[in-house]
């Protein structure tokens, strides 16, 4: 299956998670596309300033993996600073938050695991 952009859904997402600013998602392919093995495979897009609220991940797990700017994600309280090609992985329970605190647009790609 091929995703090309002139097909994704693109929505914006303001306050996400109790959450500071409007959150941009493309998706880049769906629930059912994926199988039912992943509910959300999605580019974000976090301007200056914007946040998603933390949330726990009970029964799946997401990832994260940065593309561009830096973010600041907690993880269970603990805070970490994550860079263009650098991941975090979070489920079994546990919780987390990111946070766009650069001057540059935070851009990323967020998989939802079932």
């Amino acid at each position: 299956m091929i995703a090309k952009l002139e097909t994704m859904k693109t929505e914006k997402r303001e306050k996400m998670r109790d959450g500071n600013g409007v959150i941009t998602l493309t998706h880049l392919f769906s629930k059912d596309d994926m199988l039912g093995k992943s509910r959300m495979v999605a580019s974000l897009s976090l301007p200056k300033g914007a946040s998603i609220g933390v949330h726990d991940h009970v029964k799946e797990a997401e990832m994260y993996i940065i593309t561009s700017g830096v973010a600041t994600v907690t993880e269970n309280g603990k805070e970490y600073t994550l860079e263009k090609g650098e991941a975090m992985f979070t489920g079994n329970g546990d919780n987390h938050s990111i946070e766009n605190r650069g001057d540059e647009e935070l851009t990323l790609y967020a998989v939802i695991f079932n």
